[in-house]
């Protein structure tokens, strides 16, 4: 796969929920509902399919390239899966400061409602607070790491016209790109996704690890958001 194609395979999903969010939030917004529900639910009935339907269509059309090194032991594939997630729990907290001098100095013409952190969560009744921490554990914690790492480290990263650690630095930096529903956490999302990156493309670490890892990382992330919005 040539470059370009790589870039465009990796940004089109993240261009189609971002403009999925940004309509279906127009609509909620004036029927007085959450925005925030139109990028969950956007991940779940939107973002999910299309990037399995996505990966399907590459599998048939473009057979994988057999690049990754197999683990072999139980004990190391722990280690690897232990280690992995580590890096992908704390590294993003070295590039944390970045996001609001990010938000600031390049994206200051985004919307206020551009933005699924606490801010989000603050000010829902108890109904819509059930809603959301629904879709959310439907859509960011349990779905969307599962069809994300399918397709970004099972069918793309395979395809990445590069060695190991160039695809997974590739991959790393294309998966934060593609969350342009997000920008400003550019690099945050880039330190997440590296370490998954590279124990699939250099370790072998197979599908489950990284869908696990994924998803326990957006887990964590939801329990800071709630912590965030019950101290607003």
């Amino acid at each position: 796969m040539s470059w370009p194609s790589v870039v465009a395979w990796h940004l089109l999903p993240g261009l189609a929920l971002t403009c999925v969010a940004v309509g279906a939030g127009e609509l909620l917004d004036a029927s007085g509902l959450p925005r925030i529900w139109a990028l969950l639910g956007g991940v779940i009935v939107v973002q999910v399919p299309l990037l399995l339907a996505l990966r399907a269509w590459l599998l048939i059309r473009r057979p994988r390239s057999t690049g990754t090194t197999r683990l072999q032991g139980r004990s190391r594939r722990f280690a690897i899966f232990a280690a992995t997630l580590v890096a992908a729990l704390l590294l993003p907290g070295l590039a944390s400061w970045s996001e609001a001098f990010i938000r600031m100095h390049l994206f200051s013409w985004l919307p206020e409602w551009w933005s699924a952190g606490p801010a989000s969560l603050v000010g829902l009744d108890s109904t819509e607070s059930v809603i959301t921490l629904t879709l959310w554990i439907l859509g960011p914690v349990l779905l969307g790491p599962i069809a994300e790492e399918l397709y970004f480290r099972g069918a793309l990263l395979p395809r990445v016209p590069a060695g190991p650690w160039r695809a997974a630095a590739a991959s790393a930096g294309l998966f934060a790109i593609y969350h342009l529903w997000q920008p400003y956490a550019v690099l945050t999302v880039f330190l997440f996704a590296l370490p998954i990156a590279v124990a699939r493309a250099r370790f072998g670490a197979g599908m489950v690890t990284c869908a696990v890892i994924h998803g326990l990382v957006n887990l964590g992330m939801l329990g800071a958001f709630l912590t965030g919005a019950a101290a607003r």
